[in-house]
């Protein structure tokens, strides 16, 4: 498009100069013809070579000359004529602005979306090829230097080309367009991501024809984009919070890259194409029509249905049935959903193990500690944690800075951590009851009606619990956000007092008060409260002029592997969502705050570092530690100095992958485990082969010589009278002569020999005799004769019975049978088993002696007490420590530190926190083989622990993950999220 048709005082051998087609306030550009009617462009700069931007061009000529890209206009030959700067250029079709013209001309109001994002992803390809490939920033993106040929775009103007690493005496100020300029461009400190936020202001225009910082001088822009927040309400919500991103103040705070902004706007609109419903679908029943629901009835919406399928059938192929909170009063309308599209394709991610950073000595100062514990599961943590301490006698030492907050809507929940059940219970001035109110309550409750559906207000439950719907969880927070702060601002105040004081040992505290959030994510207290009740904090904290650190422990067995309900995952991916947003832009919406709400809301985000610690289902006893004790003990480290110091030094020194999230939402999770802990796992095993051999010891039937003189020398020294019976010895052996008396052992011991061994009928004959003989409180016997055959007849028939049972392989029994130390405590764990089993015998059942299906379970019982006992044994101990191999119990320590996340990678830093005389023993040169990048940190402790900090967990892999296990997970999350009046960024 020609401007003008003025002549050109430039000659450019080969070259005519055709027409003027653009100009500005630093150069002019021709049309030209090359030899062969080719069509050109040429730029001439205004002013001589020498002078500021001219000679400032001519350098950024010199960088670029040598790069080359698709999307990069092509530079073909630049020089000095006349003394000014003549650049010769392919000609392109138009300019994004001259496009955007075109298509107002049309009545539209700005370029359309798809044909806008292609221009988009091709000058973001363009930029990042410049910065990652050769450090190089254009730093003067604009759309008039963005120009379309054919369907794409090329970038071009390199006037202000800048090598990232620079640090020239050039200003770049002088040169910029204000328009388009990042906040550190004002401050001539130019990053990689200044160019992200010029494209993104582009973006906004080109679309929608409003730019988001409309200031007309140079001096109302700047101010404009170092401190006000930028307009977006013209653009697409689904738009608003990418862009947001990319036009953070903090280049930090921006995408990782120019691709990665365009990858999220492309997401945005592909969701824009498929858009969900806000409202709860409920499931269409073929018969009968639906009735109009109860008045009466207050059950939450149920989110099994959501994501119930077949076993075996994928989640396209289910049908896919929703369920929505019903309004007292209206009909219910049916809507069937569509089924969702597959989730994107999930990659497992690596692991890498990286050195542990040097300690810093300062963080070894106590910290001045305020636990909340929001909800069942956190406030489960919090007690553990004191009784931890109360066992370790720290309760009035190392804890004596230390303050903490229970809340719950769950009255019973908060009586249970106060009672002495626990060794340091909580007291009640240190729990908060937060209950709903009932439905009627909140008809006319402006502060909750502006930001919660007032359909769960329909919902709540008569309990006036949450029921583990999030959004009732910050109904009940606001409902009582007077006394939440009041209780809150009071530890606040107690803990300032010891910020500036030395603590037991006379070392000093630090002056930063550490916030520890425990919470469950899976349900409707703590993952309804959890964003907020951090702002709250932070808010108070600075009103006192208090320096805090928060950190948030959430707990979800969705994370385990364990088998989870769809509601405990549906909130675990709403909580991620807000944190994810929250992080990023804050939780603030558009509209003001409500009086109660006011500070729970924030710009910054709500945590320092977050920990997401996967749940293991615990099915039994024998199991070991769970999630809630793991993460207890791990806290309880941290009082002490040098675990504390290690630590926090950790925790503090960003990963390569957290370093790579920028400021961005990056999670972190912990591994625990304890020598001494597998070690037990290893007795336990070991119960179950003595358990075996015990079995075998019962069953071993002896020759009925041994039972011919057994008889013989009991009928020998038996003073009773004797009758003749026949016998089952040999041919011509004498008779066997029997007590007259049914209940002597000779006569019950006869009861035996056609089944079972010598060793078995002697022992339950001994525990028998012992029953016999003691007597109750008034000096009645235990049992009678007639009990003792009931008894002996019991036994024999319950080993006919573990005949069949009994495993033919011999296993790891063979430790026993073969050891002549360890011989011995099959006799001595038989012996105490049947001892048991005789005295608890009821003669009124006697089937219930020893029954076949709680002989394992006797068994194990009694067999690991016994072994935990002869560990005490010097001589049994040796033997015994052998059979427990300290290879194997190595590998199950790393093994149980590593905890799974959904296969989503991270960075692992190994810490082997050792007894302070230990650091060169055999199990920590183990461990350290195992984990060569391990750091060796002695301690007050009693064994070896090990423990992994891993941190850089992206959300998005997480979301992809959960969405792997739950299909449809997302939509169903949409629908616990905490508030209707902030648009949240969607985890994909």
């Amino acid at each position: 498009m020609s401007t003008g048709t003025q002549a050109c005082d430039i000659v450019l051998p080969g070259y005519t100069l055709a027409d003027r087609i653009g100009s500005g306030g630093y150069a002019e550009v021709w049309r030209a013809e090359a030899p062969g009617g080719i069509q050109k462009a040429v730029k001439i700069v205004y002013g001589y070579y020498d002078d500021e931007f001219a000679s400032q061009e001519l350098k950024a000529l010199e960088r670029i000359k040598g790069v080359r890209h698709p999307f990069l206009l092509s530079l073909e030959r630049f020089e000095i004529i006349s003394g000014r700067l003549a650049i010769l250029t392919e000609l392109a079709d138009m300019s994004l602005d001259q496009r955007l013209r075109q298509c107002r001309a049309d009545g539209l109001t700005g370029i359309p979306r798809d044909e806008l994002l292609q221009y988009m992803a091709d000058a973001a390809e363009a930029l990042d090829f410049l910065s990652q490939k050769h450090s190089l920033l254009h730093l003067d993106i604009k759309p008039e230097n963005l120009l379309v040929l054919g369907d794409h775009i090329k970038v071009a103007d390199f006037g202000l080309v800048k090598e990232l690493a620079s640090r020239t005496q050039n200003s770049l100020v002088s040169g910029m367009t204000p328009t388009y300029a990042s906040p550190e461009m004002f401050d001539d400190e130019p990053s990689a991501h200044s160019d992200q936020y010029s494209l993104a202001i582009v973006y906004q225009e080109m679309l929608v024809g409003t730019l988001p910082f409309p200031g007309r001088t140079a001096a109302q822009l700047a101010k404009q984009h170092t401190q006000a927040e930028p307009q977006l309400m013209a653009l697409p919500a689904e738009d608003r919070p990418v862009i947001a991103r990319a036009l953070a103040k903090k280049p930090e705070d921006r995408f990782p890259s120019c691709k990665a902004f365009i990858d999220a706007l492309l997401r945005r609109a592909e969701a824009a194409r498929n858009p969900l419903p806000t409202e709860l679908p409920r499931p269409t029943p073929a018969a009968p029509p639906p009735s109009v629901p109860d008045e009466g009835d207050t059950k939450p919406p149920s989110f099994s249905a959501t994501l119930r399928r077949a076993p075996g059938q994928s989640f396209e192929e289910s049908d896919a049935k929703f369920t929505q909170p019903v309004v007292r009063g209206e009909q219910p309308v049916e809507v069937l959903r569509p089924v969702a599209a597959a989730p994107e394709p999930f990659v497992p991610e690596d692991t890498i193990d990286i050195a542990v950073p040097e300690t810093n000595a300062a963080l070894r100062c106590e910290q001045p500690t305020l636990y909340v514990a929001l909800g069942g599961v956190g406030i489960q943590v919090l007690c553990r944690l004191r009784a931890l301490a109360a066992s370790r006698g720290q309760s009035n030492d190392a804890y004596e800075a230390a303050e903490a907050i229970a809340l719950d809507t769950d009255r019973d929940e908060l009586r249970e951590a106060c009672s002495s059940r626990w060794k340091w219970p909580l007291v009640s001035d240190d729990t908060l009851h937060l209950p709903l109110r009932l439905p009627k309550s909140y008809d006319n409750s402006r502060e909750i009606l502006g930001w919660v559906s007032r359909r769960w207000l329909y919902n709540i439950p008569r309990s006036l619990e949450t029921r583990g719907y999030r959004p009732l969880g910050r109904v009940a927070l606001v409902d009582h956000s007077r006394q939440v702060f009041a209780l809150v601002d009071q530890k606040l105040q107690r803990l300032a007092t010891f910020a500036d004081s030395a603590d037991a040992a006379g070392d000093a505290r630090d002056s930063t008060i550490k916030i520890v959030l425990l919470a469950g994510m899976g349900g409707g207290t703590g993952a309804g409260m959890a964003i907020d009740v951090a702002n709250a904090v932070r808010s108070l904290a600075a009103t006192r002029g208090l320096k805090v650190e928060v950190q948030g422990f959430l707990i979800c067995t969705c994370f385990g592997g364990a088998n989870s309900s769809p509601l405990v995952a549906a909130n675990t991916y709403s909580l991620l969502t807000e944190l994810n947003h929250a992080t990023a832009v804050g939780n603030g919406s558009a509209s003001e705050a409500a009086v109660k709400a006011n500070r729970f809301e924030s710009r910054e985000a709500p945590f320092d570092c977050v920990y997401c610690v996967p749940a293991r289902a615990r099915t039994s006893d024998s199991q070991g530690a769970d999630a809630l004790d793991t993460l207890a003990k791990y806290l309880a480290l941290e009082s002490m100095p040098d675990a504390r110091a290690v630590i926090r030094s950790c925790r503090t020194a960003q990963t390569p992958r957290e370093q790579s999230r920028g400021r961005s939402l990056s999670l972190k999770k912990l591994g625990f485990a304890s020598l001494a802990d597998r070690k037990h796992e290893f007795i336990r095993e070991l119960a179950n082969d003595l358990a075996e051999a015990i079995k075998r010891h019962w069953l071993a039937k002896d020759n009925s010589a041994d039972w011919e003189r057994l008889v013989r020398n009991e009928q020998q020294a038996a003073s009773v009278p004797k009758l003749a019976t026949a016998t089952e010895g040999e041919p011509g052996a004498p008779p066997v002569v029997l007590p007259v008396n049914d209940a002597s052992p000779l006569a019950l011991r006869g009861r035996f020999k056609d089944h079972m061994s010598l060793e078995f009928a002697s022992e339950v004959l001994v525990a028998i005799q012992h029953q016999l003989d003691a007597r109750d409180d008034r000096g009645r016997p235990l049992i009678l004769p007639r009990d003792a055959k009931q008894i002996a007849d019991a036994a024999r028939g319950v080993l006919a019975a573990l005949v069949v049972h009994v495993k033919h392989q011999t296993g790891g029994a063979a430790r026993f049978v073969g050891s002549p130390v360890l011989r011995n405590l099959i006799t001595a764990g038989s012996q105490r088993v049947l001892g048991q089993a005789v005295e608890k015998f009821d003669p009124k059942q006697p089937e219930r002696f020893l029954p076949v299906e709680a002989i394992d379970e006797l068994l194990q019982a009694g067999c690991r007490a016994l072994l935990e006992e002869s560990l005490a044994q010097p001589e049994l101990a040796a033997a015994l420590t052998a059979l427990i191999e300290l290879d194997q119990a190595t590998a199950r320590t790393i093994d149980h530190a590593t905890t799974d996340l959904l296969q989503c990678g991270c960075d692992r830093r190994t810490l082997l926190v050792v007894p302070q005389d230990q650091s060169q023993s055999a199990a920590a040169e183990k461990l350290l083989a195992a984990r060569p990048m391990a750091a060796v940190v002695p301690a007050a402790v009693e064994d070896v622990l090990v423990v992994s900090e891993e941190a850089g967990i992206s959300p998005r892999s997480l979301a992809l993950g959960l969405e792997r296990v739950f299909p449809g997970i997302a939509d169903a999350a949409r629908r616990l999220l905490t508030r209707i009046d902030v648009e949240w960024q969607s985890l994909v």
